[in-house]
């Protein structure tokens, strides 16, 4: 009988050497056949060896297992800090996305309101034009009656029926015509070495017309000559045509400016130099 229980205590004692026990923790088992005295020495240097192998794994495995698990956090803090930022440009491009169709439709509500007044605006050149073209006329209507002599002199402390009563003396007496004048007046402001005009106002423009005609040949040589009064355009215009006039003149062609326009034998002028049919 003694003899099987040291072969059975024999064979526990190498069982405790098995790779697969060298990498485990040590049992209860391990424990008790290390600790019997039956166990050799060389056994228990190896057994030694093991542990401290094993826990220098278990460290080391540990230390990386750590590692890992900071590496982790700190790609998971990464994560976090990226998908902030995103959120964040996400809502900027948003923001900016939203101001950019606020200052598109501000621009689209300028540009309709800048339309609606540059159309108001034509239209309200359009009605400026026509009322100044006619006040024109009307100023050309209404000076129409008047005639402005000039050449006569201006006397000292001059009364104010002077013009008129001079006006009828030189068409009675130059003339030989009697028309009905409405009244006569210096015309402008007095102005130290210059005479001004008198500016007649006949009652019937058939008269005015006749005395245009035929009192600008009777008045020549005497100084006093006559000319039609013109609105403030016409006569800006009919300076700017005086060359072509002359030149027509010179010609031997019938120059007159009238109602705005310059008509050359009956043909109105045109910009590019040459007559146009009459449209009046």
């Amino acid at each position: 009988m003694p003899p099987k229980r040291e072969k059975k205590q024999q064979s526990v004692s190498e069982s405790t050497i098995s790779p697969e026990a060298a990498c485990a923790e040590p049992t209860v088992a391990h424990t008790i056949a290390v600790d019997d005295k039956s166990t050799t020495p060389a056994g228990n240097s190896l057994l030694a060896a093991l542990r401290s192998e094993i826990r220098d794994m278990k460290s080391g495995i540990e230390g990386k297992l750590d590692l890992v698990i900071s590496n982790q956090h700190s790609l998971l803090h990464r994560i976090d800090e990226i998908e902030s930022r995103h959120t964040e440009i996400e809502k900027s491009v948003s923001y900016t996305s939203e101001a950019i169709e606020d200052v598109r439709a501000a621009s689209t509500n300028q540009q309709s309101k800048l339309t609606k007044l540059t159309s108001e605006l034509d239209v309200a050149e359009s009605k400026i034009t026509r009322l100044e073209e006619t006040a024109i006329r009307l100023e050309r209507y209404s000076r129409s009656y008047n005639l402005r002599f000039g050449g006569i002199a201006e006397l000292p402390n001059e009364r104010a029926d002077y013009p008129y009563e001079k006006i009828k003396q030189i068409l009675k007496e130059k003339c030989d015509m009697e028309p009905e004048i409405e009244n006569a007046h210096r015309s402008g402001r007095p102005t130290q070495g210059k005479t001004r005009h008198i500016l007649a106002k006949f009652m019937y423009r058939p008269e005015r017309q006749a005395v245009l005609l035929k009192a600008k040949a009777a008045l020549s040589g005497c100084g006093i000559y006559l000319i039609e009064d013109l609105p403030a355009a016409d006569l800006i215009k009919k300076k700017s045509l005086k060359e072509i006039m002359h030149k027509a003149y010179v010609a031997g062609k019938k120059p007159i400016f009238r109602n705005g326009q310059l008509y050359i034998n009956g043909q109105r002028f045109t910009p590019d130099l040459q007559p146009a049919p009459r449209t009046d």
